[in-house]
């Protein structure tokens, strides 16, 4: 049997059991003569989260209590989790040198559900003397925010954070003074002394109390800015049960983070996005940037401006952002239909690859959708496209209602549409993302923040503050582009010392060994037909398929790193696509654009028009307008025509960050005479703009 080493998370459990001895992984619940639904119900639904098998037993039976003494230790289980009075009939003395783990380390105890009756002399023993007792509160009185003290696991992510309560406790602990014990959880609220919501009630860690809780808002299940609500309403539950899983329990290989910067083309400086100051900013504060490309833009591009790009891929990457980028492009089938925007996105693929043949900078194939998600069936045409996944301020596809199940909130990433990565982000231009970026941050997610170029109007160093926010969160974090972060996109969890079983969740993974002695990963992922082809390291390799599920081992040697692809699709085989850029409609739609970004945005008249336009809606109106095109754009070239003037008139000279001479003087990129592009980006029609 093995002995689990207390990783950065504390593992090193023992095992309070009367049923036969658990696989790796377990959870003990202790179930007494008062049962809570509730609190159960937190505790499997979490358990869930992170793999852990949950085994219940009934701690009422004197048998059961007779012979559980005799089966406390086993190394196979993680966390006991209990009531207080399935405790009453165990001997304290016995449970507590039974979480003492041999050579070292505590198994977590949890009692949970405590009340005013619940502080026997068996409990106290067990506890010793850090709290005494549980008053009862009124409850009428309802907390409003959870603070966040030093929790035992990622104690930076969330310490001295206040997350909107939705759950109130039904007593208030008394913390004995200068005792070991102190809160971790605690509801506050205006007429309402503090009531600890969740203590550590020893210095070793091994301890654990929460007082019996109800849930006083339900409305916020099924709502997508709700994470703070979900994370609040079973904050206890989730701290103790991360910090007890440690390895053991479903996580990413590592934390990354990235910023992405919607519709700029690479021209210098692009509206206030100024990009060798970006880049001298992101080495200074260690972030990255990727570009929502505009794929219309693919023969726009300043050679130092692309030579910028090339020349430090650490820093800068590219993914497209839509095609044409125009409103309708990828939206309701009753304004593109699904073929049309398949052809957009086969016309995107043949633009980007274009890109990449006259800038030599590779792409992502990661969308960007613009102007809100797809359909699901648009999904599916992009995972038979090739793409990775798709990122956007929604992960729910248009059309689709936002999932109820409260732990949907917990990741920022889903495979439930067409099995297609999905991953949310969050904006940078509306309320601050600091509370959701820490929750993130503690489940071990991705970090993704986006903005548009007005976002550095007040300087270019105004991201600064949110690359420090991430980096002192977790020092550790890797900032990197969109397709990196959809190629680790993948749960790993320990089974044994050198076994690891991994969940895929896209179809092109690196999967790194960081061990020194080799190891077997045991691969799985859900697919509902059987996939075509498993390769690792562009070598086929075996695979079954059974009940949904595809499986499959390798073994990886130390400090070493396997590329994974299932169904590897190759775009050498697209026949060829024409990346003509259409006619005056997406020329206008560009040049009104670039009249916004590069003119109007320097200007205060100019930001202020551009503010009106979307603070009111007009952005929407604009769209309904479009199956009247013309005379929408019409009046939208009349609008940005009058602004456009006003700056003139206003500002005699632009203002320009100070830019290399290179920049100054770059010219054009070469370019050929075609209009269309095969996968090896032969072909090209050149437009001036």
């Amino acid at each position: 049997m093995r002995l689990p080493t207390r990783h950065a998370f504390g593992l090193g459990l023992y095992l309070i059991t009367v049923l036969p001895v658990c696989t790796a992984g377990d959870v003990i619940l202790l179930r007494g003569m008062r049962i809570d639904s509730f609190a159960e119900g937190q505790i499997h639904r979490i358990a869930d989260f992170y793999g852990l098998d949950v085994t219940t037993i009934d701690a009422r039976s004197p048998r059961a209590r007779a012979e559980a003494a005799s089966r406390f230790r086993s190394p196979d289980t993680l966390a006991i989790l209990s009531p207080p009075d399935a405790l009453a009939g165990l001997d304290p003395v016995v449970v507590k040198s039974s979480l003492k783990r041999q050579g070292g380390g505590s198994i977590p105890l949890m009692v949970f559900s405590l009340d005013s009756e619940s502080f026997t002399p068996s409990l106290r023993k067990l506890i010793g003397n850090s709290v005494d007792g549980c008053e009862a509160v009124d409850p009428r009185v309802r907390p409003e925010t959870i603070r966040v003290g030093a929790l035992p696991i990622r104690a930076k992510a969330l310490l001295g954070r206040d997350l909107t309560a939705v759950t109130s406790p039904g007593c208030r602990a008394r913390i004995v003074s200068d005792s070991p014990a102190r809160p971790l959880l605690t509801a506050r609220g205006v007429g309402m002394a503090d009531a600890p919501l969740f203590i550590a009630a020893s210095s070793a860690n091994d301890v654990f109390l929460a007082p019996r809780f109800e849930q006083f808002d339900d409305s916020w299940p099924g709502q997508p800015s709700s994470a703070q609500k979900a994370f609040s309403s079973m904050a206890p539950f989730l701290v103790f049960l991360a910090y007890a899983a440690g390895d053991f329990g479903w996580h990413l290989d590592r934390q990354y983070a990235n910023l992405t910067i919607d519709d700029p083309w690479l021209t210098q400086p692009y509206g206030h996005l100024d990009y060798p100051g970006l880049l001298s900013e992101m080495h200074a504060h260690d972030f990255h940037t990727t570009l929502a490309f505009i794929p219309w833009n693919f023969d726009r591009s300043d050679p130092a401006v692309a030579d910028l790009f090339r020349n430090n891929p650490d820093r800068f990457t590219i993914a497209p952002h839509g095609n044409d980028h125009t409103h309708k492009e990828f939206g309701d089938y009753q304004k593109n239909p699904l073929a049309e925007q398949i052809a957009d996105i086969h016309q995107a693929i043949a633009r980007m690859d274009k890109f990449s043949a006259l800038t030599g900078i590779p792409w992502d194939p990661v969308m960007v959708f613009p102007h809100g998600v797809a359909p699901e069936r648009t999904f599916v045409a992009l995972r038979d496209s090739g793409f990775f996944g798709t990122s956007n301020s929604s992960n729910v596809p248009n059309g689709a209602s936002f999932p109820a199940e409260p732990l949907f909130l917990f990741r920022p990433f889903t495979v439930k549409y067409a099995n297609l990565p999905s991953l949310l982000r969050y904006s940078l231009e509306g309320s601050s993302p600091e509370v959701d970026v820490a929750i993130q941050s503690f489940l071990g997610n991705p970090i993704l923040l986006y903005c548009h170029e007005a976002f550095f109007s007040e300087g270019i160093s105004q991201f600064n503050q949110y690359a420090d926010l991430v980096n002192g969160i977790q020092p550790q974090t890797r900032w990197t582009g969109l397709g990196e972060i959809a190629r680790h996109l993948y749960l790993v969890r320990r089974r044994t010392g050198q076994d690891f079983d991994i969940r895929l969740l896209s179809a092109d993974v690196a999967i790194g060994n960081t061990g020194s002695s080799e190891a077997t990963f045991h691969l799985e992922r859900q697919d509902e037909t059987k996939p075509q082809s498993l390769f690792v390291d562009g070598t086929p390799a075996d695979f079954s398929w059974t009940d949904g599920r595809m499986r499959a081992s390798i073994r990886i040697p130390g400090h070493q790193v396997r590329r994974v692809q299932v169904n590897s699709i190759s775009r050498e085989l697209r026949s060829q696509v024409s990346i003509n850029k259409g006619g005056v409609y997406e020329h206008s739609l560009r040049w009104i654009s670039d009249v916004r970004d590069l003119y109007l945005s320097k200007s205060s008249v100019g930001r202020s028009l551009t503010q009106i336009y979307y603070r009111r809606g007009w952005n929407q109106t604009t769209s309904q307008l479009e199956q009247h095109w013309l005379a929408a754009l019409c009046a939208l070239m009349l609008v940005t025509g009058a602004g456009y003037f006003m700056y003139k008139r206003r500002r005699l000279s632009l203002y320009r960050p100070s830019v290399p001479t290179e920049f100054a003087t770059a010219g054009p990129l070469p370019s050929d005479k075609t209009d269309t592009a095969t996968a090896d980006g032969a072909g090209l029609h050149r437009r001036r703009n």
